[in-house]
């Protein structure tokens, strides 16, 4: 065996570039993954404002999380920008779309991976609910979906469109088509209390009806009764549904849509819930993050005025009577009813949104309050015309919260 003398300096030059070949070796060889997002302000879900890391990912699946050392076939750049997990839609409304449109673009491209659809009931009745989760399956979807089941969507099953009580009977058919829901996969029972038909059930029919979807492990979540003035109410309601129902409660869009009412009433509504939790109850709520809220414009209607459905409410607006009745009302207060008026602080707080009219078009982006006086009435009048003479569901934006 013979033995070469290599010069000190040209053993060290040899290692230098030994070392450089050993860091550039991960670009050299194959990626590791197939995406590789680098210095992001990761929200990782440990509590944390956000912590600085590399997310790697492989075969559609996050695979690591920290330094990522291997490369990537694409490499993104975060530095600077925040990287969530998908978002979760906790009151979706794609329900009817997704059958149609399974891509869901509106939702992925801001960022939503999961939906959970259901406030006003799936887009069957009850006993096609397994057929319509087969059909999603079948066509394929782009987004996680599960939906609840609408009590009003039983109600009206066995009821119609009506404001009676159910009889035992009645009863016992509109908890038979909740458990049909639920043995088919809905996630729960969800409620809709501001608006009628759902507005018609009483608290001890919401119950036993929660009971059912609570025995085969299903959620109670509501749009309560009343956001505004009677917000607490709402709040001890839900609660107790959860509570005597035996099922967990979901409060959709918690907010205090009550201008007399800021700065002290959503305060109030947290403490509630914090304490029904305090004493075990699984009650929990999604914040509303928005100052305004979109809804129809006949929210602005007693709904006692809306039983029966479009029709029945069109012909009663035909009435001036009825008309004079319910501008009353509106100015007054209805005992169990949710006055979107007062919520907003006046009519000056409600805007047109959609006139589904092309006449009436033109005064979309005004407030009720201006549009009456273009029109030369009071702002009720303004509101039951434009609600008449909509072909469809006028829509509007009212103003009803604070940031703070």
């Amino acid at each position: 065996m013979s033995t070469v003398h290599v010069p000190r300096r040209v053993a060290i030059v040899a290692g230098l570039v030994l070392t450089a070949l050993v860091a550039a070796r991960p670009s050299a060889q194959a990626p590791e993954y197939d995406v590789v997002i680098r210095q992001g302000r990761v929200l990782d879900g440990m509590g944390n404002p956000w912590i600085l890391a590399d997310v790697a990912i492989s075969d559609g699946h996050v695979v690591r999380v920290g330094r990522v050392t291997g490369a990537g076939r694409r490499e993104i750049d975060a530095t600077g920008r925040y990287v969530s997990p998908g978002w979760i839609d906790m009151m979706d409304q794609s329900g009817g779309a997704l059958p149609v449109n399974g891509l869901a673009e509106n939702k992925l491209r801001m960022g939503v991976t999961t939906a959970i659809g259901g406030e006003g009931g799936t887009p069957v009745p009850a006993e096609g609910i397994a057929e319509y989760f087969a059909t999603l399956a079948r066509q394929g979807i782009s987004i996680n979906f599960g939906t609840y089941y609408s009590e009003a969507q039983a109600r009206t099953a066995v009821l119609g469109n009506t404001a009676r009580a159910p009889n035992a009977d009645e009863l016992t058919r509109i908890q038979d088509l909740m458990a049909t829901a639920m043995k088919a996969g809905a996630m729960g029972m969800t409620t809709a209390l501001i608006y009628p038909p759902s507005s018609f059930a009483s608290t001890e029919e919401l119950i036993a009806v929660a009971t059912v979807a609570g025995q085969y492990g299903g959620i109670y979540a509501s749009h309560m009764r009343d956001e505004g003035r009677e917000l607490l109410t709402a709040v001890d309601e839900a609660i107790t549904i959860g509570e005597r129902g035996g099922l967990p409660v979901e409060i959709f869009h918690l907010k205090a849509a009550f201008q007399p009412g800021w700065g002290t009433l959503m305060a109030k509504a947290g403490a509630a819930i914090d304490a029904a939790r305090a004493r075990g109850v699984d009650v929990a709520a999604d914040l509303y993050v928005y100052t305004a809220g979109g809804t129809g414009l006949e929210a602005t209607i007693p709904t006692w005025a809306q039983e029966g459905g479009r029709a029945a409410l069109i012909q009663r607006l035909a009435d001036p009577a009825i008309r004079a009745r319910l501008a009353r009302e509106i100015e007054t207060g209805l005992p169990g009813w949710s006055n979107m008026v007062e919520a907003a602080g006046g009519w000056t707080g409600i805007v047109l949104s959609n006139a589904q009219n092309p006449e009436n078009a033109k005064y979309e982006g005004q407030t009720i309050a201006a549009i009456a006086k273009t029109r030369g009435v009071e702002p009720a009048e303004a509101a039951f015309d434009l609600v008449a003479q909509g072909r469809g569901r006028v829509m509007a934006i009212f103003h009803m919260m604070s940031e703070p």
